[in-house]
């Protein structure tokens, strides 16, 4: 059985995340929002100019959209079903964000 989740942008259905049967996701853009002449991409790294994307794009983007609080990670409450070992992965990637600092954007000469 697989799981669907409908994007909304500025009110507009713009597409749908879709679990398959073995847990990966993925992303389909609707094509009137793809063809309409205002429409924007949910991610820069899920263009337009493809309709579908794959679960390499689409799961970065919604782990990007879960809070930095640890407490929430950590109880597990904002992702439901989710195995530790993705939250061990994401919490030691959260450390070693705020442990290398903000990132400067190098001058040029």
């Amino acid at each position: 059985m697989s799981q669907e989740l409908v994007a909304i942008l500025d009110g507009r259905e713009t597409g749908r995340v879709m679990r398959d049967d073995r847990g990966k996701l993925s992303f389909t853009y609707n094509e009137p929002w793809r063809t309409a002449a205002d429409a924007y991409p949910l991610s820069i790294s899920m263009p337009l100019a493809l309709a579908e994307h794959g679960h390499a794009k689409i799961d970065p983007f919604l782990w990007g959209l879960l809070p930095d609080n640890e407490i929430v990670l950590d109880t597990g409450r904002a992702i439901p079903r989710l195995g530790k070992e993705r939250l061990r992965a994401h919490r030691l990637c959260r450390a070693r964000l705020r442990r290398s600092g903000p990132v400067r954007a190098a001058r040029k000469a």
